[in-house]
């Protein structure tokens, strides 16, 4: 009896998890193809469905991770919603079988899911992202496709500026054709009037094709003469040609899409494994000690004659690896340096020391006190400028080293969330008892969204450094797998969670025991 139970658990749930899939997945890809910013690049570029199919296949295979928590979460609700609509479940649980054990098959289902997902997230998805966002940059290189509208201007074609008063339904016979041909340069100077024409493609598209009736051409060319060039003017000459019938060829390489070589965007964390992001993680953490290390030595060296003076005070607190970047051929540099701005003061001035008086040596020590404090005022600048810069880098290499550990923990996180969400939808799809597609979307939805926003919520904090990764990546899935074992208590106890009749009879006992009785008066 409990093996044909587990096999009507498990048909009951694959056919809704099935439809819950596609759905969900439509319903992203409809969001991601709905931005803005991504319409805006893919119309006006005459993509063929060859494109557009390609698109959508690598775009669903990239959002398959995100989609699976959702729809086991609505395909358990649905599943055993119906189960208790229909006293399915009651009758199972009236034969002795706990709601545990009727939720075995299906639990083993959803954590054979979870090691999928797990797998699809570390070996299929890199190359799907590779190819996605490759494809995503060869249609955002890719120029506007030929669209000449009438009475518009039409700057598609290089060093080609085209205007069409008509254009007839066939979409090929024109009227009222003019071009700039901008080829020589120089501005506006080469111009074609046609009464009528005919646009067609060749060679597989490759090529364009426009034949031209009864117009004229208008050309100034500028030259310089001998005796215009003495007497520093130039020579202007306009020719007018008059043609029954002209046809000019157009290349359309520009307008084609070209495929970008995947090995430059190899390097990217999207497009990386576990493994990969290991290595990744490991250099960027070398590189961090790297350049705290080199910003160590750059302000140690800007200050080796201080901490020369402060040795010789017997100071102590200083570090051991600040003293023996401390040397005497370095100390000697500083004191001839000084002694040089001395010298110099000195030799500016043009005054003997031995002959001056004592306000004279005042004049003669304030300029020297003046110029020393100025050079100490630089060398602070630059070195702060230095240091600033320095930390600027440290700080994007921390960030990089960040979001490759959240790339990193996605992976067992996405998984995971499969697992968390079936907990969460099996146990409230029994408490529930509601069928269909209305109770359960609007359960899985508002589910959903919260474990979107602590998602989006933990990789920020990541981010900017305020919680570690572990804990802003994993709490999301802590804290709903503790709500659903809190609705998993409450189903074992058929307890109604969404009746109001239990909240009064709590509401009416927290009265009774913390409000103080009412007394009767005589």
């Amino acid at each position: 009896m409990l093996k044909k139970i587990d096999k009507l658990l498990i048909q009951a749930f694959v056919g809704p998890f099935i439809l819950t899939t596609s759905v969900v997945t439509f319903i992203l890809l409809i969001q991601q193809l709905a931005d803005p910013e991504r319409l805006e690049q893919m119309t006006g570029k005459g993509l063929g469905y060859d494109v557009f199919s390609e698109l959508i296949i690598l775009m669903a295979m990239v959002l398959i991770p995100v989609a699976l928590p959702l729809a086991v979460l609505l395909g358990s609700l649905i599943t055993f919603g119906n189960l208790g609509e229909h006293f399915e479940l009651t009758a199972i649980k009236s034969a002795g079988i706990s709601l545990v054990r009727a939720l075995r098959p299906i639990m083993i289902f959803a954590v054979l899911l979870s090691l999928f997902s797990f797998f699809y997230s570390d070996q299929i998805l890199p190359h799907a992202n590779l190819k996605f966002y490759r494809l995503v940059w060869d249609i955002k290189q890719k120029s506007p496709a030929l669209s000449i509208k009438e009475g518009v201007f039409y700057n598609g074609l290089p060093n080609y500026t085209i205007k069409i008063g008509y254009k007839y339904p066939d979409g090929k016979t024109l009227k009222d054709v003019m071009i700039y041909n901008h080829t020589a340069g120089g501005g506006n100077r080469e111009l074609i009037m046609a009464d009528s024409g005919k646009m067609y493609t060749i060679n597989d598209d490759h090529y364009l094709v426009l034949e031209l009736f009864r117009g004229k051409s208008y050309h100034d060319q500028v030259g310089t003469s001998a005796m215009s060039s003495n007497a520093g003017g130039s020579q202007e000459k306009f020719v007018t040609n008059t043609f029954k019938k002209s046809q000019m060829l157009f290349n359309l390489s520009s307008l084609s899409m070209n495929k970008t070589d995947e090995k430059d965007f190899q390097g990217h964390k999207y497009m990386h494994n576990l493994k990969q992001l290991l290595l990744d993680i490991d250099s960027l953490q070398k590189r961090q000690k790297n350049e705290a290390k080199i910003t160590q030595q750059i302000a140690q060296t800007s200050y080796i004659y201080e901490f020369k003076t402060m040795t010789s005070n017997s100071n102590n607190n200083i570090p051991e690896h600040i003293k023996k970047n401390i040397t005497p051929e370095k100390i000697k540099q500083k004191k001839d340096s000084i002694q040089n701005i001395n010298n110099t003061t000195l030799t500016k001035i043009n005054l003997n020391p031995i002959k001056q008086e004592p306000k004279i040596v005042n004049v003669i020590n304030k300029p020297t006190e003046t110029q020393i404090a100025y050079r100490a005022v630089t060398q602070a600048r630059n070195i702060y400028a230095t240091i600033k810069n320095r930390s600027d880098s440290e700080e994007l290499t921390k960030k990089e080293y960040r979001e490759c550990i959240i790339e990193y923990y996605k992976k067992f996180t996405y998984a995971m969330a499969c697992f968390t969400m079936f907990l969460i939808g099996a146990p409230l799809g029994s408490i529930i008892k509601k069928g269909g597609l209305g109770v359960p979307v609007l359960v899985s939805v508002i589910f959903f969204i919260i474990y979107y926003l602590m998602t989006i919520a933990g990789e920020k904090w990541v981010k900017e450094g305020v919680l570690s990764p572990l804990i802003g990546m994993w709490y999301p899935n802590v804290l709903l797998l503790l709500i659903g074992l809190f609705f998993l208590r409450q189903a074992r106890n058929d307890s109604r969670v969404f009746e109001t009749d239990m909240y009064l009879v709590w509401l009416d006992r927290f009265k009774k025991r913390f409000l103080p009785k009412k007394t009767e008066k005589n």
